[in-house]
């Protein structure tokens, strides 16, 4: 599947995880320039496909800020694929596994099961019902946001399944106890699911945790959950209630529905608290935080005249508060020696497991609620809840933030590659690209990289910013513009294409010589980028007016000059004829009959300029000769 693409728009960058019905994959969408998850069944699961594009289409419906968004379905290749917002972040399981056991605070478990109630509530007034509620299914992204996925996916409903696979298996960790008996199931099975999802971040642990899944699974068809208190006695009776009541075997003690089990978080998040153990100082002052009041939490069941039994937990913590208070006194009324405060010493950049004997000296109690990633070694204290030099009073509890190391990854060499080579290989690293630099160089190629800001083979956190350097290819050097007038065009060519120009013509008529160069379009002494084209306006000197040759002669003749005749005899008609001369020959231009009675005869022809002529009158069969001269 990796480098894959599907659709003709999801490219499959890398494989994310493998769940009970899918492997989820790491895709780029081309088309909304944006990374999507991509689910496709796996090959164990086919048949199945009708089912899970029904149930994916149910949950696509969904639009809450807690839930994973579905973007699209669709099949290819006879798999049938779901394309999901992809969540930068690490699921829930991830960070109570990182946690070591040190579990959540109250505080932080609250808000986190609000929100994923909220979500829950969403899907369920939308007829959805997600049946696979767990850690494994809850990403916290960057922001701490909660976000469920696999909505109506992962779903436990067969032997063959649970046989198989060891990640449905998990689940029976987190199913009702009707799921597990193949009974009908509502929006309550949730309410049950997120319920034991709240014991695992208040506890660190998963009820029954020594069982095998299978055990433990039976285990809850027979008996209660135990209490969250009696594995961290710092969560309060309110909570403690509330997840007893969410996660209660039978679905009619649940509550009714989800919007009812968010006001119930919501209401043990703001109001004032209630707590099993407080530390108990001794007559001798040395604390023991080990030691507390030997008390049996039971969940009463039985009904009673002050409201039933769910108020049975918090008459027995203020019992509780009355008997931590009369220790406490016991040291003054039996005149032992007054407790003196106590300095709180700086416990930021030690590392936890060499503070113990400090913890002792000054007689307090060091509690790790927060694991968080950094670049400090594992296990060195980031930040204490009291300040140091602060006055409290001997057995006074500290909480820690402890380093838990980094999640590094390592930088990708992406030298000499394209830029969106470089991007991919900068993403499937789980890297960002941050701004580009362009900059000229002679090797590398156009749009390739010549330099990281972080060199290959380090090791960074994930989601480190990587600057690039990309070529613009070769820088071109400018060159300076030569005289180029007042000379021959061919050698203003010449220099031009020297100086590394191009040249283009331009020609115009002037009084000066053919092809002198007149101007330049570019003013000498500028410098500009090679090739630059400079155009030359060069001289086509003046037109030669073309004289003409020939001319429309009017040739005349007067026959009263002739018409006598030869001895006596008149003439009455006659030819006129008219010779040319040109270089020494003759040729008859013309010959015209006419009357004598036309009077003067006027007659216009075509005839060379500057050629002599002779007019000729031809009658009584001799030829006279009536005149001559020049065409002008």
């Amino acid at each position: 599947m990796i480098g894959k693409l599907l659709k003709g728009r999801y490219e499959v960058l890398e494989e994310l995880g493998v769940g009970g019905m899918g492997i989820v994959y790491l895709a780029y969408c081309s088309y909304l320039r944006r990374h999507v998850a991509i689910k496709v069944l796996l090959q164990s699961n086919e048949g199945k496909e009708i089912t899970l594009l029904q149930e994916a289409k149910a949950a696509a419906r969904l639009s809450h800020g807690n839930i994973v968004q579905i973007y699209d379905i669709f099949e290819e290749g006879n798999k049938t694929f779901i394309v999901m917002e992809y969540v930068r972040g690490k699921s829930l399981k991830q960070l109570i596994s990182a946690q070591e056991g040190t579990p959540f605070t109250e505080q932080r478990a609250l808000q986190l099961g609000m929100k994923l109630a909220s979500a829950l509530n969403h899907a369920h007034l939308n007829g959805v019902i997600h049946r696979d509620i767990k850690p494994d299914n809850i990403i916290i992204d960057q922001d701490g946001e909660p976000k469920i996925t696999d909505f109506g996916i992962a779903r436990v409903s067969n032997d063959t399944t649970i046989v198989h696979t060891d990640e449905i298996l998990g689940s029976l960790r987190y199913s009702s106890p009707e799921q597990l008996r193949g009974a009908i199931i509502d929006e309550r099975a949730d309410i049950f699911s997120l319920g034991i999802v709240l014991f695992e971040m208040l506890t660190g642990t998963m009820p029954f945790p020594d069982d095998s899944p299978v055990t433990a699974a039976f285990k809850k068809l027979k008996e209660d959950l135990p209490s969250v208190i009696s594995i961290n006695p710092e969560v309060s009776i309110q909570t403690d209630a509330i997840i007893a009541k969410a996660s209660d075997r039978d679905p009619k003690k649940r509550y009714a529905n989800m919007n009812e089990f968010y006001y119930a978080l919501a209401g043990a998040l703001d109001s004032p608290k209630t707590y099993y153990k407080d530390t108990v100082v001794l007559p001798n002052n040395q604390v023991n935080p080990k030691v507390s009041p030997q008390i049996e939490y039971r969940r009463d069941e039985t009904p009673t005249s002050s409201g039933g039994g769910k108020f049975f937990p918090i008459l027995l913590g203020l019992l509780l508060s009355f008997v931590t208070v009369v220790l406490i006194g016991i040291p003054l009324l039996s005149g032992g020696e007054p407790l003196t405060e106590i300095e709180v010493p700086n416990f930021e950049g030690q590392s936890i497991s060499e503070i113990q004997s400090v913890l002792d000296e000054h007689k307090l109690l060091g509690i790790v609620n927060e694991a968080r990633e950094s670049a400090e070694a594992k296990g060195t204290i980031l930040s204490q809840s009291l300040s140091a030099g602060e006055k409290v009073k001997p057995g006074t509890k500290i909480y820690f933030a402890v380093s838990k190391g980094q999640d590094l990854v390592e930088v990708p060499n992406v030298l000499n590659r394209s830029v969106d080579e470089a991007r991919n290989l900068i993403n499937q690293a789980h890297l960002e690209m941050d701004d580009i630099k362009h900059q000229h160089h002679d090797t590398v190629p156009k749009d390739h990289v010549i330099s990281q800001s972080i060199e290959a083979g380090q090791s960074v956190e994930r989601l480190t910013k990587i600057t690039l350097t990309v070529s613009q290819g070769p820088e071109k050097k400018m060159v300076k513009v030569p005289k180029l007038t007042d000379m021959e065009m061919s050698m203003s060519i010449e220099r031009a294409q020297a100086a590394g120009l191009t040249v283009g013509i331009e020609k115009v008529e002037s009084d000066a010589e053919v092809d002198w160069v007149l101007a330049q379009s570019i003013v000498e002494g500028t410098e500009v980028e090679p090739e630059r084209k400079v155009i030359l306006t060069v001289s086509s000197g003046r037109p030669v007016v073309e004289q003409p040759t020939t001319t429309n002669y009017t040739f005349v003749v007067d026959p009263s000059t002739f018409s006598a005749g030869v001895e006596g005899s008149q003439i009455e008609e006659y030819y006129l004829r008219v010779v040319l001369i040109e270089n020494g020959e003759e040729r008859e231009l013309f010959i015209e009959q006419h009357s004598v009675e036309e009077g003067i005869v006027s007659t216009t022809y075509e005839a060379p300029i500057g050629a002599e002529y002779n007019m000729y009158v031809d009658a009584l069969g001799q030829a006279f000769h009536v005149g001559a001269g020049v065409i002008q």
